[in-house]
Protein backbone atom coordinates (compact mmCIF):
# COMPACT_ATOMS: atom_id res chain seq x y z
CA UNK A 1 0.00 0.00 0.00
CA UNK A 2 2.76 2.15 0.65
CA UNK A 3 4.47 1.07 -2.91
CA UNK A 4 3.95 3.25 -6.19
CA UNK A 5 5.21 1.32 -9.32
CA UNK A 6 6.48 3.75 -12.41
CA UNK A 7 6.05 0.19 -14.74
CA UNK A 8 2.51 -0.10 -13.54
CA UNK A 9 1.99 3.51 -14.18
CA UNK A 10 3.47 3.00 -17.52
CA UNK A 11 1.70 -0.14 -18.28
CA UNK A 12 -1.79 1.56 -17.27
CA UNK A 13 -0.68 4.27 -19.98
CA UNK A 14 -0.30 2.09 -23.10
CA UNK A 15 3.83 2.52 -22.56
CA UNK A 16 6.33 0.17 -22.31
CA UNK A 17 6.48 -1.91 -18.93
CA UNK A 18 10.58 -1.60 -19.49
CA UNK A 19 12.42 1.51 -17.89
CA UNK A 20 14.94 1.83 -21.22
CA UNK A 21 11.45 1.40 -23.52
CA UNK A 22 9.51 3.86 -21.52
CA UNK A 23 11.77 6.49 -21.62
CA UNK A 24 12.68 6.42 -25.23
CA UNK A 25 8.86 6.33 -26.08
CA UNK A 26 8.39 9.52 -24.26
CA UNK A 27 11.14 11.26 -25.56
CA UNK A 28 13.15 11.84 -22.14
CA UNK A 29 16.56 13.25 -22.39
CA UNK A 30 18.20 10.02 -20.25
CA UNK A 31 19.25 7.02 -21.85
CA UNK A 32 20.02 3.50 -19.72
CA UNK A 33 23.54 2.08 -19.94
CA UNK A 34 23.78 0.01 -22.42
CA UNK A 35 26.47 -2.13 -19.92
CA UNK A 36 23.36 -2.63 -17.55
CA UNK A 37 22.39 -6.43 -18.39
CA UNK A 38 26.04 -7.41 -18.75
CA UNK A 39 27.00 -6.08 -15.23
CA UNK A 40 23.54 -6.90 -13.16
CA UNK A 41 24.94 -10.60 -15.19
CA UNK A 42 27.74 -10.61 -13.69
CA UNK A 43 27.06 -9.09 -9.70
CA UNK A 44 23.43 -10.47 -9.80
CA UNK A 45 23.79 -14.10 -11.29
CA UNK A 46 25.94 -17.30 -10.11
CA UNK A 47 28.28 -17.72 -13.26
CA UNK A 48 28.58 -21.28 -15.12
CA UNK A 49 30.86 -22.37 -11.86
CA UNK A 50 28.30 -21.57 -9.48
CA UNK A 51 30.56 -18.79 -8.05
CA UNK A 52 29.76 -15.53 -7.32
CA UNK A 53 31.45 -12.07 -7.99
CA UNK A 54 31.69 -9.41 -5.26
CA UNK A 55 33.01 -6.19 -5.41
CA UNK A 56 35.96 -6.77 -4.39
CA UNK A 57 36.57 -9.20 -7.87
CA UNK A 58 35.94 -6.19 -10.29
CA UNK A 59 36.25 -3.36 -8.28
CA UNK A 60 36.31 -0.85 -12.00
CA UNK A 61 32.99 -2.71 -12.88
CA UNK A 62 31.30 -2.43 -9.84
CA UNK A 63 31.59 1.19 -10.07
CA UNK A 64 30.18 1.10 -12.99
CA UNK A 65 27.30 -1.07 -11.44
CA UNK A 66 26.55 1.69 -8.85
CA UNK A 67 26.23 4.04 -11.65
CA UNK A 68 24.03 2.44 -13.78
CA UNK A 69 21.94 1.81 -10.94
CA UNK A 70 22.16 5.88 -10.28
CA UNK A 71 21.40 6.15 -13.48
CA UNK A 72 18.47 3.81 -13.18
CA UNK A 73 16.73 5.84 -10.23
CA UNK A 74 16.97 9.00 -12.47
CA UNK A 75 15.46 7.48 -15.25
CA UNK A 76 12.26 6.01 -13.08
CA UNK A 77 12.23 9.68 -11.02
CA UNK A 78 11.34 11.57 -14.38
CA UNK A 79 8.97 8.97 -15.65
CA UNK A 80 6.98 9.46 -12.14
CA UNK A 81 7.19 13.33 -12.66
CA UNK A 82 6.17 12.82 -15.78
CA UNK A 83 2.93 10.04 -15.72
CA UNK A 84 0.07 10.95 -13.77
CA UNK A 85 -0.35 8.52 -11.16
CA UNK A 86 -2.55 5.12 -10.82
CA UNK A 87 -6.34 6.56 -9.62
CA UNK A 88 -7.59 5.74 -6.37
CA UNK A 89 -9.34 2.86 -7.48
CA UNK A 90 -6.86 1.68 -9.57
CA UNK A 91 -3.88 1.42 -6.56
CA UNK A 92 -6.41 -0.43 -4.95
CA UNK A 93 -6.11 -3.13 -7.72
CA UNK A 94 -2.04 -2.62 -7.82
CA UNK A 95 -2.56 -3.76 -4.40
CA UNK A 96 -4.76 -6.81 -5.03
CA UNK A 97 -2.07 -8.00 -7.52
CA UNK A 98 0.60 -7.54 -4.62
CA UNK A 99 -1.46 -10.02 -2.56
CA UNK A 100 -2.08 -12.79 -4.77
CA UNK A 101 1.61 -12.40 -5.72
CA UNK A 102 2.65 -12.59 -2.22
CA UNK A 103 0.02 -14.84 -1.12
CA UNK A 104 1.11 -17.64 -3.77
CA UNK A 105 -0.32 -20.37 -5.55
CA UNK A 106 0.16 -23.78 -3.12
CA UNK A 107 1.81 -26.90 -5.02
CA UNK A 108 2.00 -30.31 -4.63
CA UNK A 109 6.21 -30.71 -4.30
CA UNK A 110 6.36 -33.96 -3.55
CA UNK A 111 4.40 -35.11 -6.54
CA UNK A 112 6.61 -32.72 -8.82
CA UNK A 113 9.54 -34.42 -7.41
CA UNK A 114 8.00 -37.62 -7.93
CA UNK A 115 6.66 -37.07 -11.85
CA UNK A 116 10.03 -34.97 -12.73
CA UNK A 117 12.13 -38.31 -11.63
CA UNK A 118 10.10 -40.31 -13.65
CA UNK A 119 10.01 -38.33 -17.03
CA UNK A 120 13.84 -38.35 -16.82
CA UNK A 121 13.35 -42.28 -16.91
CA UNK A 122 11.03 -42.25 -19.57
CA UNK A 123 12.81 -39.08 -21.67
CA UNK A 124 16.04 -41.19 -21.54
CA UNK A 125 14.41 -44.20 -22.57
CA UNK A 126 12.44 -42.13 -25.48
CA UNK A 127 16.20 -41.02 -26.49
CA UNK A 128 17.76 -44.14 -26.80
CA UNK A 129 14.10 -45.65 -28.56
CA UNK A 130 15.21 -42.71 -31.53
CA UNK A 131 18.64 -43.04 -31.18
CA UNK A 132 17.98 -47.02 -32.14
CA UNK A 133 15.69 -46.31 -35.09
CA UNK A 134 17.49 -43.17 -36.72
CA UNK A 135 21.11 -42.62 -35.12
CA UNK A 136 19.88 -39.24 -33.81
CA UNK A 137 17.94 -38.20 -30.65
CA UNK A 138 14.15 -37.06 -30.59
CA UNK A 139 15.22 -33.73 -28.97
CA UNK A 140 17.60 -32.74 -32.31
CA UNK A 141 15.09 -31.06 -33.95
CA UNK A 142 16.35 -30.09 -37.09
CA UNK A 143 18.27 -33.35 -37.75
CA UNK A 144 15.12 -35.33 -37.26
CA UNK A 145 13.32 -33.24 -39.28
CA UNK A 146 15.72 -33.85 -42.37
CA UNK A 147 15.01 -37.91 -41.40
CA UNK A 148 12.12 -37.48 -41.77
CA UNK A 149 12.05 -35.60 -44.76
CA UNK A 150 14.40 -38.01 -46.24
CA UNK A 151 12.17 -41.33 -45.50
CA UNK A 152 9.46 -39.47 -47.78
CA UNK A 153 8.01 -37.66 -44.58
CA UNK A 154 6.73 -34.13 -45.88
CA UNK A 155 6.37 -32.41 -42.84
CA UNK A 156 8.16 -28.86 -42.97
CA UNK A 157 8.03 -28.17 -39.24
CA UNK A 158 7.63 -30.38 -36.11
CA UNK A 159 4.93 -28.40 -34.01
CA UNK A 160 2.14 -30.39 -32.68
CA UNK A 161 -0.46 -30.40 -35.19
CA UNK A 162 2.25 -30.84 -38.15
CA UNK A 163 2.95 -34.25 -36.36
CA UNK A 164 -0.57 -34.95 -35.65
CA UNK A 165 -1.66 -34.63 -39.17
CA UNK A 166 1.24 -37.01 -40.58
CA UNK A 167 0.81 -39.60 -38.17
CA UNK A 168 -2.70 -40.13 -39.63
CA UNK A 169 -1.29 -40.73 -42.88
CA UNK A 170 0.25 -44.01 -43.77
CA UNK A 171 3.45 -43.92 -43.02
CA UNK A 172 5.94 -46.90 -42.26
CA UNK A 173 5.80 -47.86 -38.88
CA UNK A 174 9.55 -46.79 -38.39
CA UNK A 175 8.63 -43.37 -39.14
CA UNK A 176 5.45 -43.27 -37.19
CA UNK A 177 7.59 -44.43 -34.68
CA UNK A 178 9.85 -41.37 -34.52
CA UNK A 179 7.43 -38.86 -35.10
CA UNK A 180 5.28 -40.60 -31.84
CA UNK A 181 9.28 -40.33 -30.02
CA UNK A 182 9.48 -36.69 -31.19
CA UNK A 183 5.75 -35.26 -30.32
CA UNK A 184 6.50 -36.91 -26.70
CA UNK A 185 10.21 -35.28 -25.91
CA UNK A 186 9.10 -31.53 -27.09
CA UNK A 187 6.22 -31.78 -24.84
CA UNK A 188 6.80 -28.06 -23.34
CA UNK A 189 3.96 -28.49 -20.55
CA UNK A 190 6.30 -31.20 -18.91
CA UNK A 191 9.23 -28.22 -18.66
CA UNK A 192 6.65 -26.25 -16.39
CA UNK A 193 7.10 -28.71 -13.56
CA UNK A 194 10.62 -28.34 -13.68
CA UNK A 195 10.19 -24.03 -13.50
CA UNK A 196 7.47 -24.81 -11.24
CA UNK A 197 9.85 -26.48 -8.69
CA UNK A 198 12.23 -23.73 -9.45
CA UNK A 199 10.16 -21.09 -8.79
CA UNK A 200 7.98 -22.56 -5.26
CA UNK A 201 8.91 -20.87 -2.03
CA UNK A 202 10.47 -23.39 1.51
CA UNK A 203 6.35 -23.14 2.09
CA UNK A 204 5.21 -24.89 -0.94
CA UNK A 205 3.79 -21.47 -2.44
CA UNK A 206 4.44 -20.40 -6.04
CA UNK A 207 4.75 -16.45 -5.81
CA UNK A 208 5.08 -13.98 -8.29
CA UNK A 209 2.82 -15.45 -11.33
CA UNK A 210 0.76 -12.41 -12.24
CA UNK A 211 1.37 -9.28 -13.45
CA UNK A 212 -0.72 -6.11 -13.14
CA UNK A 213 -1.46 -4.72 -16.54
CA UNK A 214 -0.13 -6.99 -18.19
CA UNK A 215 -2.20 -6.67 -21.35
CA UNK A 216 -3.12 -3.54 -22.72
CA UNK A 217 -6.73 -3.56 -21.39
CA UNK A 218 -6.15 -3.82 -17.85
CA UNK A 219 -5.88 -7.84 -17.88
CA UNK A 220 -3.41 -9.49 -16.00
CA UNK A 221 -0.87 -11.72 -17.39
CA UNK A 222 1.19 -14.58 -16.08
CA UNK A 223 5.11 -14.51 -15.32
CA UNK A 224 7.24 -17.69 -14.65
CA UNK A 225 4.83 -20.81 -14.80
CA UNK A 226 2.22 -18.61 -17.14
CA UNK A 227 -0.95 -20.10 -15.21
CA UNK A 228 -2.73 -18.54 -17.89
CA UNK A 229 -1.46 -20.66 -20.11
CA UNK A 230 -1.60 -24.06 -19.01
CA UNK A 231 -2.90 -27.36 -21.48
CA UNK A 232 -6.00 -28.11 -21.32
CA UNK A 233 -6.82 -32.07 -20.33
CA UNK A 234 -9.70 -33.56 -19.27
CA UNK A 235 -10.87 -33.73 -15.72
CA UNK A 236 -11.02 -37.71 -16.22
CA UNK A 237 -7.67 -38.17 -17.75
CA UNK A 238 -6.10 -35.42 -15.13
CA UNK A 239 -7.03 -37.51 -12.67
CA UNK A 240 -5.85 -41.36 -13.69
CA UNK A 241 -2.41 -39.54 -15.02
CA UNK A 242 -1.61 -37.95 -11.24
CA UNK A 243 -2.34 -41.62 -10.03
CA UNK A 244 -0.13 -43.06 -12.26
CA UNK A 245 2.61 -40.62 -11.22
CA UNK A 246 1.42 -41.27 -7.05
CA UNK A 247 2.02 -45.47 -7.83
CA UNK A 248 5.50 -44.61 -9.58
CA UNK A 249 4.21 -46.40 -13.27
CA UNK A 250 3.83 -42.70 -15.77
CA UNK A 251 5.83 -44.74 -18.33
CA UNK A 252 3.01 -47.72 -18.43
CA UNK A 253 0.37 -44.54 -20.18
CA UNK A 254 0.27 -44.25 -23.73
CA UNK A 255 2.05 -41.25 -24.48
CA UNK A 256 3.13 -40.89 -20.90
CA UNK A 257 4.54 -36.99 -21.48
CA UNK A 258 2.36 -35.59 -23.11
CA UNK A 259 -0.64 -37.15 -20.90
CA UNK A 260 1.65 -35.20 -17.82
CA UNK A 261 1.85 -32.50 -20.21
CA UNK A 262 -1.82 -32.17 -19.86
CA UNK A 263 -2.05 -32.43 -16.24
CA UNK A 264 0.01 -30.17 -14.98
CA UNK A 265 -3.07 -28.08 -13.44
CA UNK A 266 -3.02 -30.81 -11.08
CA UNK A 267 0.35 -30.57 -9.50
CA UNK A 268 -1.39 -26.51 -8.20
CA UNK A 269 -3.22 -28.41 -4.86
CA UNK A 270 -5.10 -26.80 -2.58
CA UNK A 271 -4.17 -26.04 1.42
CA UNK A 272 -7.68 -26.25 2.14
CA UNK A 273 -10.00 -26.69 -0.98
CA UNK A 274 -9.81 -24.59 -4.74
CA UNK A 275 -13.09 -22.93 -4.74
CA UNK A 276 -13.17 -22.30 -8.49
CA UNK A 277 -15.34 -20.05 -10.27
CA UNK A 278 -15.99 -18.78 -14.09
CA UNK A 279 -18.01 -15.89 -15.06
CA UNK A 280 -20.37 -17.14 -18.09
CA UNK A 281 -19.82 -16.00 -21.77
CA UNK A 282 -18.88 -12.36 -19.78
CA UNK A 283 -17.64 -10.62 -22.79
CA UNK A 284 -20.88 -11.55 -24.86
CA UNK A 285 -22.97 -10.22 -22.13
CA UNK A 286 -20.93 -7.28 -21.78
CA UNK A 287 -21.29 -6.41 -25.18
CA UNK A 288 -24.97 -6.67 -25.47
CA UNK A 289 -25.00 -4.29 -22.44
CA UNK A 290 -22.88 -1.79 -24.23
CA UNK A 291 -24.29 -2.29 -27.63
CA UNK A 292 -27.91 -2.56 -26.06
CA UNK A 293 -28.52 -6.02 -28.14
CA UNK A 294 -31.65 -6.55 -26.43
CA UNK A 295 -32.53 -9.74 -27.94
CA UNK A 296 -29.16 -10.74 -26.47
CA UNK A 297 -29.40 -9.36 -23.17
CA UNK A 298 -32.67 -10.49 -22.76
CA UNK A 299 -32.02 -13.81 -23.61
CA UNK A 300 -29.21 -14.02 -20.56
CA UNK A 301 -31.47 -12.01 -18.23
CA UNK A 302 -34.51 -14.81 -18.84
CA UNK A 303 -31.95 -18.07 -19.00
CA UNK A 304 -32.60 -18.55 -22.22
CA UNK A 305 -29.61 -19.98 -24.53
CA UNK A 306 -28.82 -17.32 -26.36
CA UNK A 307 -26.54 -19.85 -29.04
CA UNK A 308 -29.36 -21.84 -29.81
CA UNK A 309 -31.76 -18.44 -30.56
CA UNK A 310 -28.44 -17.93 -32.56
CA UNK A 311 -28.59 -21.14 -34.44
CA UNK A 312 -32.32 -20.84 -35.46
CA UNK A 313 -31.61 -17.80 -37.36
CA UNK A 314 -29.10 -19.31 -38.86
CA UNK A 315 -30.59 -22.66 -40.14
CA UNK A 316 -34.17 -21.35 -40.20
CA UNK A 317 -35.92 -23.50 -37.80
CA UNK A 318 -35.96 -24.16 -34.05
CA UNK A 319 -33.04 -25.56 -32.38
CA UNK A 320 -32.37 -26.84 -29.20
CA UNK A 321 -29.39 -28.10 -27.30
CA UNK A 322 -29.61 -31.58 -28.72
CA UNK A 323 -28.89 -30.34 -32.26
CA UNK A 324 -25.21 -30.26 -31.32
CA UNK A 325 -23.77 -28.58 -34.32
CA UNK A 326 -26.10 -26.45 -35.01
CA UNK A 327 -25.48 -24.72 -31.40
CA UNK A 328 -22.10 -25.15 -31.75
CA UNK A 329 -22.28 -23.12 -34.63
CA UNK A 330 -24.49 -20.75 -32.83
CA UNK A 331 -21.98 -20.29 -29.92
CA UNK A 332 -19.27 -19.73 -31.68
CA UNK A 333 -20.88 -16.86 -33.13
CA UNK A 334 -22.22 -14.97 -30.06
CA UNK A 335 -18.64 -15.34 -28.58
CA UNK A 336 -16.29 -15.39 -31.82
CA UNK A 337 -18.32 -12.38 -34.15
CA UNK A 338 -18.46 -9.50 -31.72
CA UNK A 339 -16.03 -7.76 -33.29
CA UNK A 340 -16.10 -7.84 -36.64
CA UNK A 341 -14.91 -11.58 -37.46
CA UNK A 342 -14.99 -12.26 -41.18
CA UNK A 343 -16.32 -15.81 -42.63
CA UNK A 344 -12.25 -16.81 -43.75
CA UNK A 345 -11.61 -16.47 -39.91
CA UNK A 346 -15.16 -17.64 -38.44
CA UNK A 347 -13.60 -20.77 -40.43
CA UNK A 348 -10.41 -21.31 -38.24
CA UNK A 349 -12.16 -20.61 -35.29
CA UNK A 350 -14.64 -23.72 -35.79
CA UNK A 351 -11.49 -25.74 -37.08
CA UNK A 352 -9.65 -25.04 -33.58
CA UNK A 353 -12.64 -27.50 -32.47
CA UNK A 354 -12.06 -30.18 -34.55
CA UNK A 355 -15.00 -28.41 -37.32
CA UNK A 356 -14.55 -28.06 -40.65
CA UNK A 357 -17.45 -25.39 -42.55
CA UNK A 358 -17.32 -24.83 -45.94
CA UNK A 359 -16.69 -20.56 -47.29
CA UNK A 360 -20.36 -20.51 -48.62
CA UNK A 361 -21.72 -21.51 -45.39
CA UNK A 362 -19.57 -19.35 -43.17
CA UNK A 363 -20.22 -16.65 -45.31
CA UNK A 364 -24.33 -17.28 -44.39
CA UNK A 365 -23.46 -17.59 -40.52
CA UNK A 366 -21.43 -14.76 -40.29
CA UNK A 367 -24.17 -12.47 -42.00
CA UNK A 368 -26.78 -14.07 -40.55
CA UNK A 369 -24.92 -13.19 -37.04
CA UNK A 370 -25.09 -9.50 -38.39
CA UNK A 371 -28.10 -9.05 -39.39
CA UNK A 372 -29.40 -11.05 -35.78
CA UNK A 373 -27.03 -8.44 -33.91
CA UNK A 374 -27.56 -4.84 -35.97
CA UNK A 375 -26.96 -2.97 -32.74
CA UNK A 376 -23.91 -4.99 -32.39
CA UNK A 377 -22.82 -3.96 -36.06
CA UNK A 378 -23.67 0.00 -35.25
CA UNK A 379 -21.69 0.20 -32.05
CA UNK A 380 -18.78 -0.75 -34.23
CA UNK A 381 -19.12 1.55 -36.31
CA UNK A 382 -19.89 4.53 -34.20
CA UNK A 383 -17.21 3.68 -32.24
CA UNK A 384 -14.81 4.01 -34.41
CA UNK A 385 -16.04 7.47 -35.79
CA UNK A 386 -16.19 8.79 -32.17
CA UNK A 387 -12.87 7.88 -31.36
CA UNK A 388 -11.53 9.50 -34.99
CA UNK A 389 -13.38 12.59 -34.19
CA UNK A 390 -11.53 13.01 -30.93
CA UNK A 391 -8.47 12.93 -32.61
CA UNK A 392 -9.19 15.17 -35.69
CA UNK A 393 -11.39 17.71 -33.70
CA UNK A 394 -9.57 17.66 -29.82
CA UNK A 395 -13.02 17.55 -28.75
CA UNK A 396 -14.78 15.05 -26.09
CA UNK A 397 -16.95 12.13 -28.52
CA UNK A 398 -19.49 9.88 -26.25
CA UNK A 399 -21.22 7.00 -27.50
CA UNK A 400 -23.33 5.51 -25.10
CA UNK A 401 -20.96 5.15 -21.34
CA UNK A 402 -18.14 5.52 -23.37
CA UNK A 403 -16.04 8.39 -23.66
CA UNK A 404 -13.47 9.37 -26.07
CA UNK A 405 -11.07 12.39 -25.34
CA UNK A 406 -7.45 13.46 -26.15
CA UNK A 407 -4.90 14.55 -23.34
CA UNK A 408 -1.41 15.16 -23.79
CA UNK A 409 -0.01 12.56 -25.78
CA UNK A 410 -2.85 10.27 -25.21
CA UNK A 411 -6.39 9.36 -26.89
CA UNK A 412 -8.55 8.34 -23.69
CA UNK A 413 -11.48 5.58 -23.82
CA UNK A 414 -13.23 6.53 -20.55
CA UNK A 415 -15.04 3.84 -19.63
CA UNK A 416 -18.09 3.05 -17.03
CA UNK A 417 -15.82 2.47 -14.00
CA UNK A 418 -14.29 6.15 -14.51
CA UNK A 419 -10.96 3.83 -16.32
CA UNK A 420 -9.34 4.96 -19.20
CA UNK A 421 -7.97 3.13 -21.88
CA UNK A 422 -4.77 4.90 -22.94
CA UNK A 423 -3.19 5.01 -26.52
CA UNK A 424 -0.34 7.06 -27.29
CA UNK A 425 0.51 9.61 -29.73
CA UNK A 426 -2.92 8.96 -31.91
CA UNK A 427 -3.21 9.76 -35.52
CA UNK A 428 -5.68 10.24 -38.15
CA UNK A 429 -4.67 9.42 -41.67
CA UNK A 430 -7.57 9.42 -44.93
CA UNK A 431 -7.59 6.02 -46.57
CA UNK A 432 -9.74 3.82 -48.77
CA UNK A 433 -11.72 1.13 -48.71
CA UNK A 434 -11.70 -2.31 -50.44
CA UNK A 435 -14.61 -0.94 -52.32
CA UNK A 436 -13.17 2.38 -53.25
CA UNK A 437 -15.05 4.28 -50.36
CA UNK A 438 -13.13 7.05 -48.81
CA UNK A 439 -12.73 6.58 -44.91
CA UNK A 440 -10.50 7.17 -42.18
CA UNK A 441 -7.81 5.22 -40.39
CA UNK A 442 -6.58 5.71 -36.51
CA UNK A 443 -3.38 4.14 -35.37
CA UNK A 444 -1.48 4.58 -32.44
CA UNK A 445 1.54 3.53 -30.73
CA UNK A 446 2.25 0.24 -29.19
CA UNK A 447 3.71 -2.65 -27.84
CA UNK A 448 4.42 -5.75 -30.43
CA UNK A 449 6.04 -8.60 -29.96
CA UNK A 450 8.38 -6.54 -27.69
CA UNK A 451 9.07 -3.58 -30.25
CA UNK A 452 7.54 0.28 -30.10
CA UNK A 453 6.25 0.38 -32.99
CA UNK A 454 2.95 2.24 -34.65
CA UNK A 455 -0.07 0.34 -34.98
CA UNK A 456 -3.50 0.69 -37.01
CA UNK A 457 -6.67 -0.14 -35.48
CA UNK A 458 -10.20 -0.48 -36.11
CA UNK A 459 -14.40 -0.65 -34.64
CA UNK A 460 -14.59 -3.80 -34.06
CA UNK A 461 -10.74 -3.92 -32.43
CA UNK A 462 -11.52 -1.04 -30.25
CA UNK A 463 -15.12 -2.27 -29.23
CA UNK A 464 -12.90 -5.72 -28.38
CA UNK A 465 -10.82 -3.51 -26.27
CA UNK A 466 -13.41 -1.93 -24.86
CA UNK A 467 -15.58 -5.08 -23.62
CA UNK A 468 -12.33 -6.79 -22.22
CA UNK A 469 -11.85 -3.89 -20.14
CA UNK A 470 -15.08 -3.35 -18.88
CA UNK A 471 -15.01 -7.14 -18.06
CA UNK A 472 -11.62 -6.96 -16.47
CA UNK A 473 -13.28 -4.06 -14.59
CA UNK A 474 -16.54 -6.31 -13.51
CA UNK A 475 -13.85 -8.83 -12.17
CA UNK A 476 -11.68 -7.08 -10.40
CA UNK A 477 -14.91 -5.66 -8.05
CA UNK A 478 -15.83 -9.01 -8.13
CA UNK A 479 -12.55 -10.12 -6.70
CA UNK A 480 -12.58 -7.85 -4.05
CA UNK A 481 -15.88 -8.50 -3.14
CA UNK A 482 -14.55 -11.89 -2.57
CA UNK A 483 -11.69 -10.95 -0.13
CA UNK A 484 -13.63 -8.68 1.77
CA UNK A 485 -16.10 -11.38 2.46
CA UNK A 486 -13.25 -13.80 3.40
CA UNK A 487 -12.28 -15.48 0.40
CA UNK A 488 -8.67 -15.12 -0.24
CA UNK A 489 -7.68 -15.06 -3.74
CA UNK A 490 -4.93 -17.19 -4.54
CA UNK A 491 -4.99 -17.38 -8.68
CA UNK A 492 -7.04 -15.65 -11.63
CA UNK A 493 -6.83 -17.19 -14.88
CA UNK A 494 -8.63 -15.24 -18.00
CA UNK A 495 -12.49 -15.22 -16.52
CA UNK A 496 -11.67 -17.28 -13.74
CA UNK A 497 -10.99 -16.86 -10.04
CA UNK A 498 -9.91 -19.43 -7.75
CA UNK A 499 -9.86 -19.24 -3.84
CA UNK A 500 -8.04 -21.69 -1.69
CA UNK A 501 -10.27 -21.35 1.27
CA UNK A 502 -11.48 -23.66 4.29
CA UNK A 503 -14.77 -22.95 3.77
CA UNK A 504 -15.38 -25.47 1.11
CA UNK A 505 -19.06 -25.51 1.43
CA UNK A 506 -19.66 -21.68 0.69
CA UNK A 507 -19.35 -21.90 -3.12
CA UNK A 508 -22.49 -20.33 -3.58
CA UNK A 509 -21.29 -17.43 -1.71
CA UNK A 510 -18.32 -17.13 -3.21
CA UNK A 511 -19.88 -17.12 -6.58
CA UNK A 512 -22.80 -14.10 -5.67
CA UNK A 513 -19.65 -11.84 -4.24
CA UNK A 514 -17.84 -12.60 -7.43
CA UNK A 515 -21.19 -11.53 -9.44
CA UNK A 516 -22.27 -8.37 -7.10
CA UNK A 517 -21.98 -5.96 -9.37
CA UNK A 518 -20.54 -2.31 -9.26
CA UNK A 519 -22.91 0.73 -9.37
CA UNK A 520 -21.70 1.65 -13.05
CA UNK A 521 -23.03 -1.88 -13.94
CA UNK A 522 -26.54 -2.08 -12.83
CA UNK A 523 -29.17 -3.67 -15.72
CA UNK A 524 -25.41 -6.21 -17.07
CA UNK A 525 -26.77 -9.37 -17.17
CA UNK A 526 -23.95 -11.19 -15.17
CA UNK A 527 -23.67 -15.14 -14.10
CA UNK A 528 -20.86 -17.44 -13.07
CA UNK A 529 -20.40 -21.28 -12.24
CA UNK A 530 -18.07 -22.75 -10.09
CA UNK A 531 -17.09 -26.18 -8.41
CA UNK A 532 -14.87 -27.39 -5.19
CA UNK A 533 -11.25 -29.55 -6.37
CA UNK A 534 -8.84 -30.34 -4.16
CA UNK A 535 -6.15 -29.98 -7.14
CA UNK A 536 -6.95 -26.88 -9.89
CA UNK A 537 -8.81 -28.64 -13.19
CA UNK A 538 -10.37 -27.31 -16.06
CA UNK A 539 -13.93 -28.06 -15.98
Amino acid sequence: SQWRCTAAQAASLGLPRSLDMALKALGAPIEKAKTGTRLINLFCKPQKDGRRVFPEDAPEKWEQFLDYNFDDVIGEQWIDQRLPPLSDEEQKVYELDGLLNSRGIPVDVDLAKRAIAQVRDIDERLQLRCLELTGLKASQRDKVLDWLQTKGCKIETLDEQSIEGELKKDHPARVLEVLELRLEVARAGVKKLTTMLDCVGEDGNLRGTHLYHGASTGRWSSLRVQVHNLPKGKEKDQERTIQYVEDGILHELTRPLSALSKSIRGFLRARHVFLCADYSAIEARVLAWLAGEEWLLRAFRNGEDPYCIMASAVFGRPITKADEFERFIGKQLVLGCGYGMGPPKFIMSCAKWGVSVLLPFSKKSVYAYRDKNKKIVGYWKAIEKAACAAVTTGKSQRVGVIRFFVKDIWLFCELPSGRCLAYPYPEVHPKMTPWGEPTEELSFMGMWKNKWLRETTYGGKLVENITQAVSRDIMVTGMQNAERDGFPIVMTVHDEVISDTPFGDDLEEFIRALIRLPRWAQGLPINAEGFRSERYVKR
